[in-house]
C-alpha cells in the first residue's frame, strides 16, 4: 500500500480521454451548502441515498460514487469524503461538465 503524505492526483476520465486532477483538499464551492442537496427556492431538494466505494490509503480516504465510478475524490476522514462526494455528485449532475460517463442497469430477457 502506498503512503500517501500530500493530496493525490486522481485520474477523472471522460469521454476525450484521462485529465489528472486533484480533488479532496479543496473548498466546496460558493454558494454550495455542506452536506445537502440543492434545490430551488419552489422546490426543495429532495434527499437520495448514493451508494459510494471507499477506501483507506495512507492517510486519506479516497472514493467514488458506484453510478460515476470514472470520477474520484478524496478526503482527510471519512466524513470529509462523504462531503466530497456530495460536491462531486453536485459537479457531475449539474449539466455544467460535458461528457459525463455513468453507469447503469439493463434488463434483459
Amino acid at each position: 500500500m502506498v503512503q500517501a503524505s500530500r493530496p493525490v492526483d486522481l485520474p477523472v476520465a471522460h469521454s476525450y480521454g484521462v485529465a489528472m486532477k486533484t480533488r479532496g483538499t479543496h473548498e466546496p464551492r460558493s454558494g454550495a451548502s455542506k452536506g445537502r442537496l440543492r434545490g430551488t427556492p419552489s422546490q426543495p431538494a429532495r434527499a437520495r441515498t448514493l451508494r459510494y466505494v471507499y477506501w483507506r490509503d495512507g492517510e486519506f480516504w479516497l472514493g467514488f460514487l458506484e453510478e460515476f465510478p470514472d470520477y474520484m475524490t478524496q478526503g482527510e476522514s471519512r466524513t470529509d469524503l462523504q462531503e466530497h462526494l456530495r460536491d462531486l455528485y453536485q459537479e457531475l449532475t449539474s449539466g455544467h461538465i460535458p461528457a459525463v460517463r455513468r453507469v447503469s442497469e439493463l434488463q434483459v430477457a
